[in-house]
């Protein structure tokens, strides 16, 4: 039996035993190297040349029997899918701990040749080294970071759900850089343009509140001037002290690796961020040296609340001055594009009336709130209502939350998000 020096992890939830026949956990945790190794040719005949390497992210039972495999790099289809089925067969010495055998992630690497004659030949299955995988998860991030570019411009065809009818209507993105972009988003009834200019946003809509679906437009964007859910820019602004474990997971049909506790995966195969649900994510296309999903949506429970079509991205030369001056009556905050979001220091549990209980009132109330650079709530709207008793309920325990608040740089900003207070009775 072939021996694998392995990196190797405690899986959480149900372990894998001998007596489970060598199941695959649904979920593991641990360290899951997947760089691109360099390769070193060193013939061990005269004429042997290096052909490419095929790595593999293995995960493997407590038996050591290979029950999940995605291909990271290859050579071609045929030699690919070759060492994925000669892996998928092999039998591993199981990785131990404390003399125990419990589940891992690998990733296996393997050589191959071409000999003078033609015939190409593999090398034995090796181990990638150590390193810090939460860099390959700001890799990925950066990978996709179309901020990062000079200037670019996007289009796009927005679709939303509005009172149980589709509502279509437009995006437009303009990027010089963080001291010079626009954002124009315009539905029938509803527009709103935001220009930022250094250290400060400029913004008019037609309502004086952040509304709901446009919060879930800029989550599935995926960047915002406000503190949205899902955006792919800040996936570990916690520090990474505080991401401790990933999982591997089918998520909409393709194998990843995710964070655990996070709406954040790595698809290992293209080196890109992937989230989970609600957001489904596809179409990667190039923008300059980045990529970017061409179509975004926010799916609730099977229902579409959002649709995203990204119909021109590109980059181009530096853009007009002309095209970011900011509106007449626009109002203007220190702010910028994709601030690191607040983060909840300590809340209040609403308190749940008698006569909604009485009445079996429960539900979601969303709030509108901008959360100030002293971490307060304030300007609360409610965007979302169950019953007077309920918003009334989950307004007053809001303003006693309080945040770490937003950054841009190392100032504070106040920042727009919507804030959802759950109430149930079950």
């Amino acid at each position: 039996m072939l021996r694998l020096k392995l990196l190797f992890f405690l899986a959480v939830g149900t372990m894998c035993t001998a007596s489970d026949k060598g199941l695959c956990p649904p979920r593991l945790t641990g360290d899951i190297p997947f760089e691109k190794k360099a390769a070193q040719p060193n013939p061990s005949m005269p004429g042997k040349q290096y052909l490419g390497t095929v790595s593999l992210l293995t995960q493997l039972s407590d038996t050591g029997r290979v029950c999940f495999i995605v291909s990271i790099d290859g050579i071609n289809k045929d030699i690919d899918k070759k060492t994925e089925q000669a892996s998928q067969q092999r039998r591993f010495d199981p990785v131990r701990r404390d003399g125990r055998p419990v589940p891992a992630l690998a990733t296996v690497y393997v050589d191959y040749w071409t000999l003078p004659g033609g015939q190409v030949i593999g090398d034995p299955p090796q181990i990638a080294s150590e390193f810090d995988w939460a860099d390959q998860f700001l890799q990925a991030g950066s990978n996709m970071n179309i901020f990062e570019l000079p200037s670019f411009q996007m289009h796009a065809q927005l679709q939303i759900e509005n009172n149980g009818e589709p509502l279509r209507g437009t995006l437009l993105l303009l990027w010089n850089g963080p001291d010079q972009w626009r954002e124009d988003i315009s539905f029938p009834g509803y527009s709103e343009t935001q220009i930022g200019g250094k250290d400060t946003v400029f913004l008019k809509r037609t309502t004086d509140f952040l509304p709901l679906r446009i919060q879930q437009v800029h989550g599935t964007l995926g960047f915002s001037s406000s503190a949205s859910y899902g955006s792919f820019f800040h996936p570990l602004t916690d520090s990474k002290a505080t991401v401790t474990d990933v999982h591997a997971e089918k998520v909409n049909d393709k194998d990843l690796v995710c964070l655990n506790g996070k709406n954040l995966c790595v698809d290992p195969s293209t080196h890109s961020l992937a989230r989970q649900l609600p957001f489904v994510d596809s179409n990667n296309s190039p923008v300059g040296a980045k990529f970017f999903p061409g179509h975004l949506s926010w799916v609730d429970h099977g229902k579409m609340l959002v649709e995203i079509n990204v119909t021109d991205l590109k980059v181009t030369d530096r853009l007009p001055a002309s095209s970011f001056q900011a509106p007449p009556d626009a109002t203007s905050r220190p702010g910028c594009m994709n601030p690191i979001p607040p983060r909840l220091l300590s809340r209040v549990v609403p308190k749940y009336p008698n006569d909604e209980r009485r009445s079996n009132a429960q539900g979601n109330v969303a709030i509108s709130a901008v959360i100030s650079k002293e971490g307060i709530p304030g300007d609360l709207h409610v965007v979302s209502s169950v019953s007077p008793g309920l918003d009334g309920s989950a307004m007053d325990a809001l303003r006693q939350w309080r945040y770490q608040p937003a950054t841009c740089g190392s100032a504070s900003v106040d920042v727009e998000m919507i804030l959802t207070v759950i109430f149930s009775l079950q």
